[in-house]
């Protein structure tokens, strides 16, 4: 009985001494950390593994802490920096993004769109427009005009030019961009005609229209309140054009039209395809 005693004691103290070394760290993205608590400093929580008291220290960012709670029922809470310019791992997890082309109405179409994640620095992105439906601006003759159009991209997200030890981004859609693109629209539209003399009446004639391109957008997204995403970008790039419409001008040249709301066309003769758009989306 006297050998048990002490043997005992000897258990219950080393189990004692194991509980007293927990302390639980409370991260701000929902996690939780079972930990001896070394130091808390002014950037910085440092830290060994509970179990052993000659294991390695780790330190941990204070901004990435939401609380700690140590072994005797005390706990440090730590009030979250708003001019900290830590990434908000929460957001950063919303990677796909719905977006509407703001000023697409007033152009008689309407745009959606959807980004998603691929990698780091690479996103894809697709674009749906339904011609039609917005402010014409034109004569009643024209107003039946209708039609869609299909965008489709891969956007390389451009690294900062300067890399520091510790610099994370704050978001992975966030930034600069070049965008390979290929574009397909088709709409049918009444367009206007003539025998080919100056003083002939006019004519009407409705026609479908077949447009390819291909196009390299640069642009830049910004990440407003860790929700909504800007895109401004510019498009410039190679296209084609047919139509039903037979119809030539007193030239000679085969009709087009420069507007196939998906870009601008300038022509057969000088294929060049141009394009701009400003979208507004939100992160999910």
């Amino acid at each position: 009985m006297k050998l048990k005693t002490p043997l005992l004691l000897f258990i219950l103290m080393i189990a004692g001494s194991g509980a007293f070394s927990q302390d639980t760290l409370f991260y701000r993205n929902g996690s939780s950390q079972v930990v001896k608590v070394m130091e808390v400093g002014t950037d910085e929580v440092k830290y060994r593994d509970w179990k052993s008291p000659y294991a390695p220290q780790f330190s941990v960012p204070k901004d990435d802490i939401k609380r700690i709670a140590f072994l005797d029922g005390n706990q440090l809470r730590f009030e979250e920096d708003m001019l900290s310019v830590a990434p908000n791992y929460e957001a950063a997890k919303k990677t796909h993004a719905i977006k509407v082309n703001f000023l697409s109405p007033l152009f008689n179409h309407l745009c959606f769109g959807y980004e998603g994640l691929v990698k780091k620095g690479m996103s894809t992105e697709f674009k749906l427009g339904i011609i039609g439906v917005g402010n014409d601006n034109v004569e009643e003759q024209y107003s039946n005009t209708s039609g869609a159009y299909f965008k489709a991209g891969v956007k390389f997200i451009n690294a900062p030019n300067y890399v520091v030890k510790g610099m994370k981004r704050t978001h992975p859609l966030r930034g600069g961009y070049i965008k390979p693109e290929l574009i397909y629209s088709v709409f049918e539209k009444t367009v206007m005609t003539s025998s080919g003399s100056w003083n002939a009446p006019q004519q009407f004639e409705t026609g479908t229209f077949h447009n390819y391109a291909f196009n390299i957008v640069f642009g830049k997204q910004w990440i407003m309140g860790d929700i909504v995403t800007l895109d401004f970008g510019f498009g410039i790039g190679y296209g084609g054009q047919s139509t039903t419409v037979d119809y030539k001008d007193l030239d000679g040249e085969l009709y087009f039209e420069e507007q196939a709301y998906s870009h601008v066309f300038t022509g057969p003769n000088f294929p060049l395809v141009l394009n701009s758009a400003l979208t507004i989306g939100v992160l999910f």
